[in-house]
């Protein structure tokens, strides 16, 4: 894949070989992370090159794979947004003092589409980390409501014995995601509050199959 628009004319390589330096990268090796300062545009003289950014903590996604004639580098407000890893033997011609050319390039419908796919990017892997927040959470509840059984109460209505703070440790999940998960349950009315500690399900086969349990505890 290659950013078709941001390939240079044939002839503009063999121009630009005496505008900057040739770098040399062995496979794996990064050639700048994202969130650095911008300092200067490359161009793939030789090799494929990874562009990826980062959508949780050490968990990265690609968004294109360049080669031969794409111009890399781009900077959004003077730092990279995305970063680039050879995935073999490169070959670039790096430039250093070309903030027309970078104004020129960055208003290309390519560079638009670049960021838009990483914004979609985060907006997906955040919309999967939501949901399996959720799942956790509904699991929680499920436990919570076996271990109820044993007491006075129905299965149906129980007592939370663990503040917000707790649960978000129990379930190693931060605290503004447990409480989006329990309102994101309510909002779809698998649980209700009777009051600040009591917790009724109010539907129980909804809130299995986002648990993943194949058997009810609720008999």
């Amino acid at each position: 894949l290659l950013l078709s628009t941001d390939i240079a004319h044939p002839t503009s390589v063999s121009t630009r070989r005496h505008q900057g330096k040739l770098r040399r990268y062995d496979p794996n090796q990064i050639i700048f992370h994202e969130g650095d300062e911008s300092m200067r545009l490359f161009q793939v003289i030789d090799g494929a090159i990874a562009l990826y950014c980062m959508v949780e903590k050490d968990r990265e996604a690609i968004i294109e794979i360049v080669g031969h004639g794409a111009i890399i580098g781009l900077n959004r407000n003077g730092c990279y947004f995305y970063s680039a890893r050879a995935l073999n033997d490169v070959c670039l011609i790096a430039t250093t003092g070309q903030k027309q050319q970078q104004r020129k390039l960055a208003a290309t419908s390519s560079v638009h589409q670049l960021i838009n796919r990483i914004n979609r990017l985060y907006q997906s892997h955040a919309m999967v980390r939501t949901s399996m927040a959720i799942r956790r959470v509904a699991q929680f509840i499920v436990l919570s409501a076996k271990a109820n059984t044993i007491s006075n109460k129905t299965p149906e209505t129980f007592t939370l014995h663990l503040n917000r703070t707790e649960v978000s440790d129990f379930l190693a999940l931060s605290l503004e995601t447990v409480s989006r998960a329990f309102s994101e349950l309510r909002r779809r009315q698998i649980i209700a509050y009777e009051n600040a500690n009591e917790v009724k399900i109010t539907n129980h086969k909804e809130l299995l199959t986002i648990a993943g349990n194949s058997v009810s505890p609720f008999g």
